[in-house]
């Protein structure tokens, strides 16, 4: 869990009132739903493929604004830190991406993922045979519901994108309109006994 989020900044607080999983008090919902979905990802990963080495990923992240899929730097900072809390994963960031390939190529990659050209590109100028394209999207926002998906799928140097591929969802339900009410009594009481 990222430091900039009030469970990473505040772990114990967990154990509290506000330890129902997939319920967010405080923090983004989006960036939950997609640590959520990333761990998740990241942990079957390590679990299923781990008859391969490190593994190098390049990934990237997309949120739905006003019906339309758009990159988000900010959910793809959380995805990188997640991913790169394990040391089976090595990540390739954008600013390596965007040197080993064309602007078009950097255009496609974002938006349809990777393909035979690109993989072999990217694996050519980062020096390995394999590379694992890692991707948050979200699925849709029902009223306080947010719904991630993590896509992984492993590209073979020469070869292409194998059938090897993994999905794991994440969600979050946000509830931070309701914590003044839980916050509020217990304010209450605590000005109480100052009295």
């Amino acid at each position: 869990m990222a430091h900039d989020t009030l469970w990473g900044v505040f772990p114990l607080l967990r154990f509290t009132i506000f330890d129902k999983d997939n319920w967010e008090w405080f923090d983004d919902p989006k960036i939950m739903s997609t640590s959520r979905a990333t761990v998740g990802l990241r942990d079957t990963l390590i679990e299923n493929w781990r008859n391969l080495p490190q593994m190098d990923v390049a990934y990237a992240a997309f949120e739905q604004v006003e019906g339309t899929k758009v990159r988000s730097y900010t959910l793809e900072n959380e995805t990188a830190y997640l991913i790169n809390e394990s040391p089976k994963f090595f990540n390739h960031n954008a600013l390596e991406i965007a040197t080993a390939l064309t602007p078009e190529q950097a255009d496609t990659f974002y938006a349809e993922g990777m393909n035979r050209e690109i993989g072999d590109i990217l694996c050519d100028t980062f020096g390995i045979e394999r590379l694992i394209d890692f991707r948050i999207e979200e699925v849709d926002q029902f009223e306080n519901d947010y719904f991630f998906v993590a896509k992984a799928a492993l590209h073979e140097k020469g070869k292409g994108i194998s059938k090897d591929r993994t999905f794991v969802y994440g969600f979050t339900r946000d509830v931070t309109e309701r914590i003044w009410w839980i916050l509020l009594p217990i304010i209450l009481l605590l000005l109480a006994s100052l009295v």
